[in-house]
Formats: structure tokens, sequence, C-alpha cells
């Protein structure tokens, strides 16, 4: 796979799904906590000791009288320069604020500085290979991705599933440097332990010994800290989870058993399930079968195989969440196949696509306020509205880049049916 030149009008597309992405301010969740506790704990006392700053947090690990995070630690790796930064500009205005990051001002910069920049650099990767398998889907497919799949509401949080999604594809994308495709590969399991999978995937497509090379650094990083939290490297966070879902989260392998039907509702259909909020993926999963290669069974196989993960977990939503978010590595390489659906099927694809954009959109905004699809709430926060407009106001404005972005898809089924 090759990383083409820009498409047309590519830096407008981002803007516009950035602006329709990022500027959604979502109250502040466990996760916030966790990981942010973790980068406040490197930065301030130097100590992965999470107590002093996060001390009746739900999403924890605790080992010999100390409280962690029980997340990878990728996240609060990635927030350090963030944090330091917003600190120290907060000292020379003389604010010395223990907790930051639980001023939601504060707390959208570093989300949008770690899961929102890992977002933007997936859609940028999702639209340049799109453009290069097929010419003139690049910005079309980026606007699937980007807005008609739960990334879109998973950009803007401290969660690493769409980050860990950014660095395998980005894996995929530079195999033929395969000691690169390594580093990133490994990078994407020390944000989420579930990105294996996606290495293990992706050495099986390059078998070579320089790709095995390039795991190692990021892994050295995750064993020490593991190490020194933890007591061994291979001791994981979720072996010491300490929360109300520990007794849930120590059967089968930390949680995850057999795919249940149950399970696979959940994932694909009702309340939030993939299909229902993004009918678009079966265009993608057709897309993929149209591509038929071995860099396409890869992206199929791993697509199935974080469904079945999530549908043997015991909560396939994880907790408060836009839907099926453990399902979020996997997005950017099943939309791969939009492409060839965007060929062959053109107004079909699009139909679908627009639907998704309008569906996760609508899903983004009130999940932002409540994990429901609805307006019951009130309406959410945008950085539109911290920043002085009206909430009505900002939320319109999400909807119109949200709109705006969607022109792609209707000039590319234009230009196929012209054709």
């Amino acid at each position: 796979m090759t990383l083409r030149a820009a498409y047309p009008r590519e830096r407008l597309v981002l803007v516009l799904v950035a602006a329709a992405s990022l500027a959604v301010v979502n109250v502040l969740d466990t996760s916030d906590v966790s990981r942010l506790a973790l980068t406040e704990a490197i930065v301030r006392d130097g100590t992965l000791h999470t107590e002093r700053f996060a001390p009746r947090n739900v999403d924890r690990s605790a080992r010999g009288g100390h409280l962690y995070s029980d997340k990878a630690p990728g996240i609060s790796f990635a927030a350090i320069p963030a944090y330091a930064a917003v600190a120290a500009a907060d000292r020379a205005r003389g604010v010395d604020d223990p907790h930051p990051w639980r001023r939601l001002g504060h707390l959208w910069v570093y989300r949008v500085l770690t899961g929102g920049v890992a977002f933007v650099a997936s859609v940028w990767l999702v639209g340049r290979l799109a453009e290069g398998l097929v010419a003139g889907t690049g910005a079309p497919v980026a606007v699937a991705y980007g807005l008609g799949t739960i990334a879109s509401g998973l950009a803007p949080t401290t969660f690493g599933s769409v980050a860990a999604g950014a660095l395998g594809l980005g894996a995929l994308a530079t195999l033929r440097t395969p000691g690169l495709a390594g580093l990133l590969a490994g990078a994407a399991i020390v944000v989420e332990y579930q990105a294996a999978l996606i290495a293990v995937a992706l050495l099986a497509l390059s078998r070579r010994p320089r790709f095995v090379l390039g795991l190692v650094p990021p892994l050295l990083l995750l064993g020490g800290y593991d190490w020194i939290a933890f007591g061994a490297p291979w001791h994981l966070s979720y072996h010491y989870v300490a929360n109300a879902f520990t007794e849930d989260q120590r059967e089968g392998f930390f949680g995850i058993g057999a795919p249940s039907l149950d399970g696979l509702w959940h994932v694909l259909s009702w309340p939030r399930g993939l299909l229902l909020l993004s009918p678009v993926l079966v265009f993608a999963a057709w897309g993929l079968w149209l591509w038929r290669t071995r860099a396409a069974l890869v992206c199929g196989g791993l697509a199935l195989a974080f469904a079945l993960y999530d549908a043997g977990y015991f909560d396939p939503y994880g907790g408060t969440s836009p839907g099926a978010r453990f399902f979020a590595p996997a997005l950017p390489f099943l939309v791969l196949g939009l492409p060839f659906a965007f060929a062959r099927l053109p107004v079909s694809t699009t139909l679908a696509a627009v639907w998704s954009v309008a569906a996760c959109t609508f899903d983004a905004l009130t999940w932002a306020i409540r994990n429901a699809l609805d307006w019951s709430d009130g309406l959410p926060q945008t950085v539109w509205s911290l920043a002085g407009l009206s909430r009505p106001a900002g939320v319109a404005l999400v909807w119109l880049a949200a709109t705006a972005a969607s022109f792609p898809l209707a000039a590319q089924a234009l230009r196929s049916r012209r054709e």
C-alpha cells in the first residue's frame, strides 16, 4: 500500500472533519480521570501513584497500598507535554490549580492534543490510502470514516481506541519500511493493549524480522512501566483492577470470554451498534471482498477479530461511550474497503455514508451529555460555547461543519454517475 499525493481539497476536508468532531466538549469521564491522574502524578510528583490526584477514581488498579491507572499508559504519556505546557501557562497567570484537567477548557485541550491529534492523523491516513487504492475516493472515504463512524464521537476524548487505530494504520502504510512499521504497531499496544491483535496481523502480512525489531522499543517502555508499577514486565494493569467490575474483569482473559449472541447484538445493532450508527460499514466490508488481496484479508480479519473480542467482553460498550468503542481500532482498516464500494455502487454507498454522518454526529453530540441518543438533558457544551457563544449556536456550528464536510460524498456519487 502507498500514500498518494494529496487529493483535491484535502486540507479543507480535514479542517471541516476536525471542526465537526473536535469542537464537542464531553463531560468529565472516568477515563479522563484515570489517564490524566497518571499524567499529573508523573509531572508533579515524579511517580506512577495516582491516589493523591484521583482518590475516588473508578477506573483504577491497586497494588502495594497504592493506586494506579488501570489503562494502558500510552495516552497518559502522550498528555505529558500538553499538561506541562498548560500548567506553565497557568503559573504565568498566577494560577496553581492542583487538578486543572477538571476544568472543561483545560480538559478539552488535553483531549485534543492526545486523542484529537491522533484522530486527525487517522483521517489523513485513511484519505491518502483510499486515494491510492481508487483515484478520486480520498475525500469521501476520509469523511465517511471521520464523521460516519464512532471515531467521530471518540475523537475529543482521552480514550485510546482511535489513537491505537491510527498507529496501527500507520504501521500498515509503512510496511515497506518494516522497522518503522513495527515501531508504530508497538506504540499502538502501549496505547491500547488490544492493539496486539493489529501487531500480530501485520507481522503475518510483513513476515520481516525488522518488523519484530521495531516492536522492541515500545514494548520495553511498556514493560518498564509495568515493572515499576506492578512488579514485573508481564504484569498488566488489568490484573490489579480494583473497582466495581473487578470480578467481571477477572473472568476469562481480563473479562473477555467466548463471543455471545447478546454481545454481538450490542456490538452490531442495539442500542448504539456499529451498523445502526454506521450502515456505511456494510459497504466497507463488501469493498474488502471486492479488493481481494492479502492486505484486504488482513483488514477484514482484524475487523472480525475485534468484533468477536468486543462481543465476548462483559461490557461491549465499555461503560460510558458513543458505542462499541473496543472495535474502534479496527475501523480504519475496515473502511479501506470503501474506495471499491464507492467505485462499484457510488449512489448506494453515498446514501449509506450520509446516513452514517448524520447518525454519528447526533450520537457524538448527545453522548457529550449522557450515554443515550436523546436531548433530554439539554444541549452539550462545545468549544464555541466555552468561548462565549450560546449552546444552540455551538451545536449549530458543529452541524454546519458536518454538512459542509459531506459535500465530497455527493460530489463522488455525481461524478461516478456521469462516468
